[in-house]
């Protein structure tokens, strides 16, 4: 998918690519790229729509939607997730 970031427009590649690739918070990506921080926060949002777009048509939106961790989907890989790792600390233990 690297190749879908490749074909963003330029100021927006940039944005994205500091913001979420590089870690840099808004702050550091404006003064990176000279720009406001509220201008920083809009490409990244039009970054994020356009990457969606591109994304749902390469693969579609349903499969796009399959992998998608947000709410309760999350939440509940996440407590099952520390339920069996505290399973195993439990089982670790010497008796």
């Amino acid at each position: 998918m690297a190749d879908v970031v490749d074909q963003l427009p330029d100021e927006l590649r940039s944005v994205f690519t500091l913001r979420v690739v590089e870690g840099l918070d808004t702050l550091e990506t404006a003064e990176c790229l000279s720009l406001s921080t509220a201008n920083v926060k809009t490409r990244l949002h039009r970054a994020r729509q356009e990457l969606r777009t591109r994304v749902d048509a390469k693969i579609g939106e349903d499969i796009r939607k399959l992998y998608q961790f947000d709410g309760q989907r999350c939440d509940r890989i996440v407590d099952n997730v520390m339920k069996r790792l505290h399973q195993l600390s439990n089982d670790a233990r010497p008796k």
